[in-house]
């Protein structure tokens, strides 16, 4: 559906600026409700799975192209906690932001802990925990 990609396209475009889903929402004048379960309908996967993905994604670019420091990256993406950001960076990656940053490759794992287990991670950011 157009309004899914234009949600995605928002959410890629102003993923530093997301501190919520409400953000989100708000934004495309829905509520969080409404906007959930629209994605998830059309996208096949939650709202919130698609922001932390969009996030390690900006952490990728940014190791790629800045020397700020992971806390740094790790806050400034949304993160609310640095750690709750290395953690998902690193079952999402399958390699910690340092390694990422030396190995000047972009390697991305299939979901889950990077080692083939699908495992709950108890400190998720909010949005892998929202819906």
């Amino acid at each position: 559906m157009e309004d899914m990609e234009r949600v995605k396209a928002f959410v890629r475009a102003s993923i530093r600026q997301i501190r919520s889903i409400d953000d989100i929402a708000k934004a495309f004048n829905l509520s969080q409700e409404t906007l959930r379960k629209d994605f998830v309908r059309h996208e096949k996967t939650r709202l919130s799975q698609f922001v932390s993905e969009a996030r390690v994604e900006e952490m990728k670019r940014l190791l790629s192209v800045t020397a700020q420091r992971c806390s740094e990256i790790c806050l400034g993406v949304g993160f609310a906690r640095e750690e709750v950001g290395e953690r998902v960076f690193k079952r999402r990656v399958g390699m910690t932001m340092m390694e990422y940053r030396k190995s000047g490759q972009p390697q991305t794992r299939e979901e889950g802990t990077g080692d083939g287990r699908n495992q709950s991670d108890p400190a998720k950011s909010r949005f892998e925990c929202d819906d």
